[in-house]
């Protein structure tokens, strides 16, 4: 049994070798893949129309898809204009009229998309005419009825 050892252990060291746990070559291990660098960055939309008070999501893309770091910084270039929150999809918040560019910028390469945004003011709101009867149509009602006179019609009927 003493002489079967060395070939025991021959047999273990060969069978380990080439299961790759002893003396196996670490270059096809994927833990030590190189990071993927970003190539470009798109944003959902082009331009963007709001009215004050209004928001919008707008998403980006960064390509490669795997790229390692799919971080993005949101800016606007006016904030008086229109807001942008600092999380991906980014909501931009329309503020006051005007025009302002709304940019991603990736952490990796500081590559940049932007969206031209143009915020115009809130509708006003169309008021009831308050006290009764406008002056207008007391006229035409007035006109008519001295037409009536003129003419002799009887435009209402009056019953006592």
């Amino acid at each position: 049994m003493k002489k079967l050892y060395p070939v025991m252990a021959v047999m273990l060291i060969v069978i380990l070798a080439f299961s790759g746990a002893v003396g196996a070559n670490d270059d096809d291990n994927d833990n030590d893949a190189s990071p993927v660098a970003v190539e470009s960055v798109s944003l959902d939309l082009s331009s963007l129309t709001l009215v004050v008070g209004d928001s919008q999501t707008v998403t980006a893309t960064i390509s490669p898809e795997g790229a390692t770091n799919q971080n993005i910084d949101w800016s606007s270039s006016n904030t008086g204009v229109a807001t942008v929150s600092a999380n991906s999809p980014a909501t931009i918040t329309a503020v006051a009229p005007g025009t302002a560019t709304v940019t991603a910028t990736t952490d990796d390469g500081g590559l940049t998309a932007d969206i031209e945004v143009t915020v115009s003011a809130a509708a006003a709101q169309a008021t009831p005419p308050t006290g009764g009867m406008q002056a207008s149509s007391m006229a035409i009602i007035g006109a008519v009825l001295a037409l009536g006179a003129v003419f002799g019609l009887k435009l209402f009927k009056a019953e006592l």
